[in-house]
């Protein structure tokens, strides 16, 4: 049973005491910050580990006179937020990836983007920077300019070797048919069975992060927005509510419940796409089509509604731009009615084609144990017995006032998450006429002052792929000093080639489709 933030922070309090003095911070109830040596980092975050607490974000952050590791745990009741700072000469600390394998991935990105250095750290290669980056360069460094992108020639990835009699390499990408973002997947085998995967990540650098700093805070919005397209809403959410809980301003209820509609209007074309995909790979073109149409029902009703298909522009900094009155709510209620009754009997039959079946049961599992040890999130998680779901576990917007009914299955394979998300678009039929029923009168957004020097938040959504993270602080001018985020996809994708072995070459679509990622949420 996962302890409560209270009890973690006394315990990690009482654990530090005969050390060395422990620096708390506590803006909001839910929200708690310690600040610890950076050679007790590890052991402290091991300590919570063991106690019920889950890692679920590793941030850095250059203040200038020192480099800040931010740690970020959830517990029952809150988040967590161990701090170190290191010196910017030299910043080094036992890494925390031996005791917690979850962090790897999070460690490197600090190595690549902040040249903070996880000693110890069992995989120390380059994540995010590929090898055509040239010289000792830290792009999250405040000195860093978005704009330098240092090339080297005859730069050359050498991906771990896989050896053996037969074997023999199948690079998948970047550059992929259709319409998917970049990403390499290099596939080893010797005829037909999968034996290694490896997957590369990071092609496109945006600067996402450098962005944020760059923008009038408000207009900030519209950069989480392109974080990653197909979770528009989720991750200007999870930004201005980090924004709102930092400047002390609460979104008015009216605002909370038309943020929750468009929240499971999102989820519904991002996991109805997901089995368009997996008709698509078995060569279903009539269930690809009808999927694909459904898809198109939900994008159009989101243009009708607020102008844009993706739901861009509904999310301000302290409510929503757009209203649905009662006629939106209307007509709102019955397109998900008629898209609902249409999906019924396309989904069953999906589910009752047997050569669908037998393409998703057993393929790609991945056990709770790893899901637990790598930190899976959303319907992947949920695929292999993990209960996280941010909006019952820390409610937000207004999922405390709907009910929310958990989805999980215990097989851990293609078909388990497919399973997850067939029962999570259910229930998003069902939060939105909740929602559109019980929508309170009143105002759209809250009024705010001029925002205040040094304040930080964090803010979070359950986006369609899972558990989303932002992480605010202001500088001294009210405007945004750091603005990090975690998504769920470059969590899952941390250790997605772990589901590839004793599979067959065709499984690796149907694995890919049931993860349901972005690459967009991943390259910053």
């Amino acid at each position: 049973m996962t302890s409560s933030i209270d009890t973690l922070g006394a315990g990690l309090l009482a654990g530090l005491a005969g050390l060395r003095a422990a620096k708390v911070d506590e803006p909001r109830s839910d929200e708690r910050y310690v600040s610890v040596p950076a050679d007790l980092l590890a052991r402290s975050c091991a300590h919570l580990a063991a106690e019920g607490a889950r890692l679920i974000a590793i941030f850095g952050d250059d203040l200038g006179a020192s480099l800040r590791i931010n740690t970020v745990l959830a517990a029952a009741g809150g988040l967590l937020v161990l701090q170190a700072d290191l010196d910017p000469a030299d910043p080094r600390y036992p890494a925390i990836t031996p005791s917690l394998p979850v962090a790897h991935w999070d460690e490197r990105a600090l190595r690549d983007l902040f040249g903070i250095v996880p000693e110890g750290h069992p995989w120390p290669e380059p994540l995010i920077l590929h090898e055509e980056w040239a010289g000792d360069i830290q792009p999250l460094r405040a000195s860093f300019s978005r704009h330098t992108v240092p090339l080297a020639d005859g730069a050359v990835w050498r991906p771990p070797a896989v050896e053996g009699e037969g074997v023999f390499e199948i690079p998948y990408g970047p550059v992929r048919s259709g319409v998917f973002e970049s990403a390499l997947f290099l596939v080893r085998t010797a005829g037909e069975d999968i034996l290694a995967m490896t997957p590369r990540m990071f092609y496109k650098h945006r600067g996402i992060e450098k962005l944020f700093i760059e923008a009038p805070l408000e207009q900030a919005v519209l950069v989480a927005e392109h974080a990653s397209g197909v979770a528009a809403v989720a991750h200007s959410l999870a930004f201005c509510q980090a924004v709102e809980r930092a400047l002390g301003i609460e979104a008015p209820s009216r605002a909370a419940y038309i943020r929750t509609i468009c929240a499971e209007l999102e989820r519904l074309h991002n996991h109805i796409d997901s089995l368009m995909r997996q008709c698509e790979t078995a060569s279903l073109g009539v269930g690809q089509a009808q999927f694909a149409m459904l898809k198109e029902r939900v994008l159009r009703l989101n243009a009708e509604l607020v102008g844009n298909r993706f739901l861009r522009g509904v999310n301000r900094i302290g409510g929503v731009r757009y209203d649905l009155d009662p006629n939106r709510r209307r007509l709102l209620v019955e397109a998900v009615n008629g898209i609902e009754h249409d999906f019924r009997k396309v989904v069953s039959l999906f589910l009752a084609t047997a050569s669908m079946r037998d393409r998703l049961i057993t393929t790609g599992r991945l056990s709770s144990e790893i899901a637990q040890t790598f930190g899976a999130v959303g319907p992947v998680a949920r695929g292999s017995g993990l209960e996280f779901d941010t909006r019952l576990d820390r409610p937000y917007a207004a999922y405390g006032q709907v009910e929310v009914i958990r989805q999980t299955q215990q097989a851990g394979d293609a078909m388990a998450r497919t399973r997850v998300r067939i029962g999570e678009i259910y229930n998003s039929f069902s939060i939105i006429r909740q929602a559109a029923a019980h929508m309170p009168d009143g105002l759209l957004v809250a009024s705010w002052a001029e925002a205040p020097a040094g304040p930080h938040a964090l803010g979070w959504t359950e986006a369609p792929q899972g558990e989303l993270l932002y992480a605010v602080r202001l500088g001294d001018d009210g405007r945004l000093a750091r603005c990090a985020y975690r998504s769920p996809s470059f969590r899952n994708w941390s250790f997605y080639e772990r589901t590839m072995p004793r599979n067959v070459l065709t499984d690796v679509g149907f694995i890919e489709h049931s993860f349901g990622l972005s690459q967009a949420g991943c390259d910053g």
